[in-house]
């Protein structure tokens, strides 16, 4: 599987904000089978590498228990964190975020401030909203599993819808 779905959950949504947690899955975009997975939880960590900005504490505060417990509870470094990452990604992979100024682009700033070098090529990055836009389908309906903004729940449930619309607009 050559495809890999990344959420972040961070305290911010601009270049240089403190990536909170990480959660990426392979997947086969033709099948939608979900394949590896990866989960690391930075938690306060973070803030050596990034900023926060007060509508995205704000923001936090309302968000569920779960959420919260997932993104601000990790200690695992986040230059281990990037390594481990980097690691596990060829440059053949393409990588996909929610948004094509979120997700990916955000990681890749981040992976400059921990001083480690952005694993993927940029011509095989992908961006979920716009097969979102391009499919017929719509993905309210496609039933949530997990705990919204966990960044591996959040990864998983993105990689089966747009596994779904891609195989929609092949047909």
């Amino acid at each position: 599987m050559k495809d890999i779905m990344i959420d972040i959950e961070t305290l911010g949504t601009t270049y240089g904000c403190a990536v909170l947690s990480i959660g990426a899955v392979r997947f086969d975009r033709n099948t939608g089978e979900i394949g590896d997975k990866f989960y690391a939880s930075m938690g306060q960590q973070a803030q050596k590498y990034g900023h926060a900005s007060q509508a995205t504490l704000d923001w936090w505060g309302q968000q569920s228990a779960e959420a919260k417990e997932a993104a601000f509870s990790g200690t695992e470094d986040p230059v281990i964190v990037a390594n481990t990452i980097a690691s596990g990604i060829d440059k053949n992979d393409l990588v996909w975020g929610n948004g094509s100024i979120f997700d990916i682009t955000i990681l890749e700033s981040w992976f400059s401030s921990v001083d480690v070098a952005v694993p993927w090529k940029f011509w095989n990055v992908r961006d979920v909203r716009t097969v979102v836009d391009l499919s017929p389908l719509n993905v309210k309906d496609f039933i949530r599993e997990g705990v919204h903004h966990n960044a591996l729940d959040d990864a998983i449930h993105q990689a089966k819808y747009v596994s779904a619309m891609i195989q929609s607009l092949r047909t």
